[in-house]
Order: C-alpha cells, then structure tokens, then sequence
C-alpha cells in the first residue's frame, strides 16, 4: 500500500457527463424539409432555427439512445452550431397561430366603392360623354345576348315570306 501511495499518479480525471455525451454521438446527414424547416431522425422531427431553414442538407450529431436533442453541427470542422430540440407536436396541434389582420369598415366601405366600372374604362367613358357622340359600342340589355339579334333577323324575313 505505501508503494501505491508513494508512486506516482498516473490516472485521468474523468471527462465531464456532457463531453461523454458528446463523444458518444454518431454523424448523420439530413435532408431539409423545405415546407417547415424540419429534419427526421429515427421517426422524431426537429425544427431547424429560422437562419438555417435554408439550407438542403445538414450534418448531425445523434446520441442514438437519447433523442430529447441532437446537435447540428459544421460539415467540414464538426463544430456545434446549434442544439435543436423536438417539434412538440401536441402544441402545434392546439392551432395557436399567428393573427392576421381582421376586416374593419373601411374595407366593407372599399368592397362597396370597388362595385362600380374600372378606373380606366370609367375615365374612357366620360371621355365619351364629353364629346356628345354616341357610344361606339351598344350595351346589351339584360338578357340580350349577341344572338338574340339574329334571332329577331331570321323571325322579320319568315314573317315577309308568309305575306307573299
């Protein structure tokens, strides 16, 4: 026992519980879905954060064992970027999104005033009326339709043939 005691220390400290976490991850790489910003690993989606979202694919690392987090890490130094966590997807379920503008009164105001011509064919038309002519164009009356005039034509030259 002195012996052991005298000699000297030749042991390690053990690494802390994060760096053997780490060290026991295995790489992966993951396409991007590109609707939500997510990747899949082992059947449990992880929400990229928004300035990565962009990207096609990206290299992990994954303790296969505990899937509550995984690192992203840089491809080419394996340096962590980032932790992403689950998608909780009992809280996406519950449909808290974000608001868009509610309809006021003024847009019922502009719905109604919107009802009459376009600005454009409105402004042809008062050029219309200023000059006194008639319009270039007949509008059709309700119901009238182009072959209704056609119609009207062929009941005219039937009802001469039945006079002779």
């Amino acid at each position: 026992m002195q012996t052991l005691t005298r000699s000297e220390d030749a042991s390690r400290p053990c690494p802390g519980s994060e760096e053997l976490r780490a060290a026991f991850r295995i790489k992966a790489k993951r396409r991007v879905r590109r609707s939500d910003g997510t990747v899949t690993v082992e059947n449990v989606r992880y929400q990229l954060p928004p300035p990565w979202r962009h990207l096609r694919e990206v290299d992990l690392r994954v303790a296969r064992w505990d899937l509550s987090d995984i690192d992203m890490v840089d491809g080419r130094t394996g340096d962590r970027i980032c932790t992403l966590r689950p998608v909780d997807l009992q809280r996406n379920a519950e449909g808290q999104r974000r608001r868009t503008g509610r309809r006021t009164e003024d847009d019922d105001a502009d719905s109604a005033a919107g009802s009459g011509p376009a600005p454009l064919l409105k402004r042809l038309q008062d050029e219309q009326d200023a000059t006194g002519l008639p319009p270039a164009w007949l509008p059709f009356g309700k119901g009238a339709g182009p072959d209704d005039d056609e119609q009207e034509d062929n009941d005219d030259n039937h009802d001469k043939g039945d006079k002779s």
